[in-house]
């Protein structure tokens, strides 16, 4: 029987997952949800800004870079998380979310790739 604390921590593993899916959708979801974080996050950074206080990281929209953002949270949060409830579960509906995560944090380093290369002909 597996006790009540490893239940526990399971379940607070699902929950997490369930809470930061978004990045684990196919495409055109995670990047509706992405835009709609980002806007949150911008607008926390236009009232810190209005408060002549120090803007947090990745909140400043005249600096940060979206596609940067989202990778970082993919391949730092994300992925490791739903790695381990895949190692946990290993089903299919796993496996598809961890395909999922691979495609979307690719298209976010394609995308970081660009950002870099206009910003460097800008520069030119």
């Amino acid at each position: 029987m597996v006790s009540i604390e490893t239940r526990t921590l399971i379940l607070q593993l699902v929950m997490k997952c369930a809470d930061i899916n978004n990045s684990a959708r196919p495409q055109r979801c995670m990047e509706t949800w992405a835009a709609m974080v980002m806007t949150e996050f911008f607008n926390q950074g236009d009232q810190e800004k209005g408060l002549q206080i120090e803007v947090s990281k990745g909140f400043d929209r005249e600096t940060t870079s979206i596609p940067t953002v989202q990778a970082g949270f993919i391949g730092f949060c994300v992925q490791p998380l739903f790695q381990a409830l895949a190692n946990l579960v290993p089903c299919d509906a796993t496996q598809l979310t961890l395909a999922l995560l691979s495609e979307n944090l690719a298209r976010w380093k394609e995308r970081q790739a660009e950002v870099a290369a206009q910003k460097a002909a800008d520069n030119a």
